[in-house]
């Protein structure tokens, strides 16, 4: 699955530089639709749970305009997947308003409506676009991590993921190297450290980045390679993987 891909991606990158591994998800757009379902939590809370394509599962909860019963959720999910399945979730979305701009009948617009709600909702919620981060061990073995401070800040990086997910999110969608030592990081968590990332592709476009944090001494030449190489193997497995 593209989880394993990540997983293992941020593994190796962590065991290689002995530093920490970062590999940053691919939006949930770029993933086509094979099912989707929609569990009531309480009230106007639910789980919306998308299958796609790769059989990945990604899980959101989302709160909707209206308080639905079981069997309208289900009606809403049926709806998604006759209508949309194989199609990426951006087109979900594109289709999802056509339908509530167009003529078909006012129930078919209704579900749209508060489908296409769910969906917004699904999409703003993973623009932070989750990362998977490996090797914190590696990092903090090094002797400046002596300093509590230096060490302090290093779990807050990992903790909340925010910085890191920013930075990421900011380069796309270009698929080049990056290079942050020191000062140069604009988060101020993450100053102190250096950043190496490089893009990965899916059928030609830029959906993600690897990248390794660690401290300023760190070998570049050694990362440049070892990252360059796999962003290579990650596109090529996810292109295989992902049709």
């Amino acid at each position: 699955t593209i989880k394993d891909v990540i997983d293992k991606t941020s593994y190796i990158i962590s065991r290689e530089l002995r530093n920490a591994g970062v590999v940053m998800w691919p939006s949930i757009e770029d993933f086509c639709l094979k099912r989707m379902e929609f569990v009531k939590v309480s009230g106007q809370t639910v789980l919306a749970v998308i299958i796609t394509m790769t059989n990945a599962v990604r899980n959101y909860v989302v709160e909707l305009d209206g308080d639905l019963e079981k069997t309208e959720l289900e009606k809403m999910a049926n709806f998604i997947n006759v209508n949309y399945e194989c199609m990426d979730i951006y087109s979900v979305q594109e289709g999802l308003r056509r339908t509530v701009k167009s003529g078909a009948s006012k129930g078919d617009r209704d579900i749209a409506k508060t489908a296409l709600g769910a969906i917004d909702s699904i999409v703003k919620e993973n623009i932070e676009n989750e990362i998977s981060w490996k090797g914190l061990d590696h990092f903090m073995d090094e002797p400046e991590f002596q300093d509590i401070d230096l060490t302090r800040r290093a779990l807050k990086i990992f903790s909340d993921r925010g910085d890191i997910a920013g930075l990421m999110r900011r380069e796309l969608p270009d698929e080049g190297i990056k290079v942050y030592i020191g000062e140069e990081n604009s988060f101020e968590q993450l100053r102190g450290y250096s950043i190496v990332t490089c893009g990965y592709s899916m059928h030609g476009k830029t959906v993600g980045r690897i990248g390794v944090i660690g401290l300023t001494r760190m070998d570049y030449d050694h990362a440049f390679r070892t990252l360059s190489c796999l962003s290579d193997l990650i596109s090529s497995k996810l292109h295989e993987i992902n049709g």
